[in-house]
């Protein structure tokens, strides 16, 4: 990958120190199954005690029962069966305020289609293109749950912190959930003048749905002046807010948007009513001066991409760059796009292409190796189930 990222399958636990002992009187826990949901089994729990008191021999039976409770099933594994409550007649609502991006902050709010009695939503954990459980928690603040104008208890679960429990009442078919997106920690996602908007980042959803299944309508309400470039289909635009076609979760979540004060876009291929544009989006405008002859290399992308494949099999692709030096540099691969952020001087100095000149090409070639074909333990149906990695070899070895 372009930019590192953590690894889900190493899960360690610190030492438990059992109250009433001495200083040497400590348990070790390594590969301590994480509740159920790192792949272990319980029997693989190794335990060590360094110590003959009492105390800790019940700090040991203490965490047994633990074991065996989630051996019995107490805690359920993430899975894809429950019945998806919004359909493409009646999706999930997500209303998106960007226009306080440039600050570093935006406002989502979601109207999720629920039914009364105990209802679990959940925030994005294991993020394709990542490779790992990368959901930003520390980017979720004040969320606030209400439906018919009223406030509404949640609480987080105590095991699972990507999932929230609410108890929905009686007569009630959809709750507005609210919260603040921050876009600066612990990734920078945006500049006064550039954000770059990954959906997964900015929604919850109900549990244990397959996102295949599960409907989304999306809407931006983009800074005054901004533009804006995404894969996902434009249904229609007043003043600043852009509405979008509902589409199944996952091609929402795999589409991301960059937004930006300075902008440009180029067409690099069409035919018929297919093309794949790249959308810019600088903090300076002189960062959006392409020399013309670099332009004609990027135009010739496509079909070389199509000479090595064989096929195309998508529709209205787009190469989103950000060019900024506060953004990090990375990229992540989308099935109808990509999201590539580099420096500011990235298209105007020759020298970075010759450093870091695959970044579009690379992800551009991933619509192939890794979205339309990909692993068959890296596909999963939503994305709280974990991704399993022993392919990825396949996946960013080969492209």
């Amino acid at each position: 990958r372009i930019a590192h990222r953590t690894s889900g399958n190493d899960v360690r636990r610190p030492l438990v120190r059992p109250a009433g002992t001495g200083a040497a009187s400590e348990v070790s826990l390594k590969d301590y199954p994480s509740q159920g949901r790192g792949g272990e089994s319980d029997n693989e729990m190794r335990v060590t005690v360094k110590s003959k008191s009492i105390c800790s021999m019940l700090a040991i039976a203490s965490l047994g029962v633990c074991a065996a409770s989630n051996a019995a099933g107490l805690i359920p594994e993430p899975n894809a069966n429950a019945t998806p409550y919004a359909t493409q007649a009646n999706p999930e609502v997500l209303v998106l305020d960007a226009s306080t991006a440039s600050r570093g902050f935006m406002t989502s709010t979601m109207d999720i289609p629920v039914q009364p009695g105990p209802f679990t939503f959940v925030y994005p954990e294991w993020i394709p293109g990542e490779h790992g459980p990368t959901g930003p928690l520390a980017d979720i603040s004040q969320i606030k749950v209400s439906a018919n104008g009223q406030s509404l208890a949640w609480h987080r679960d105590k095991v699972d912190m990507y999932a929230f429990h609410v108890e929905v009442p009686h007569g009630v078919s959809t709750i507005k959930v609210q919260f603040t997106v921050l876009m600066n920690s612990p990734d920078v996602m945006s500049t006064p003048n550039v954000g770059v908007v990954n959906w997964n980042r900015v929604l919850f959803y109900q549990n244990n749905i397959n996102y295949h299944h599960y409907y989304l309508k999306a809407s931006i309400i983009l800074p005054k002046g901004w533009g804006y470039g995404t894969a996902l289909t434009t249904e229609s635009r007043v003043g600043q807010r852009v509405n979008f076609k509902e589409e199944p979760l996952t091609y929402v979540g795999d589409s991301p948007l960059f937004t930006g004060r300075y902008y440009k876009k180029v067409l690099l291929w069409h035919k018929g009513d297919a093309h794949m544009w790249l959308d810019m989006f600088a903090d300076a405008p002189q960062d959006l001066d392409v020399p013309s002859k670099l332009l004609d290399a990027y135009k010739r992308v496509p079909s070389e991409a199509f000479a090595l494949y064989g096929s195309r099999h998508w529709y209205n692709y787009h190469a989103l760059l950000s060019l900024s030096n506060h953004i990090s540099f990375e990229g992540v691969e989308h099935h109808q796009s990509s999201d590539n952020r580099a420096p500011a001087n990235f298209m105007t100095n020759p020298k970075m292409q010759l450093v870091m000149g695959d970044l579009v090409t690379h992800e551009f070639s991933h619509s192939w190796n890794g979205k339309y074909r990909r692993p068959w333990d890296l596909t999963t149906d939503n994305y709280q189930i974990p991704q399993r990695t022993d392919l990825l070899w396949v996946y960013e070895g080969m492209n």
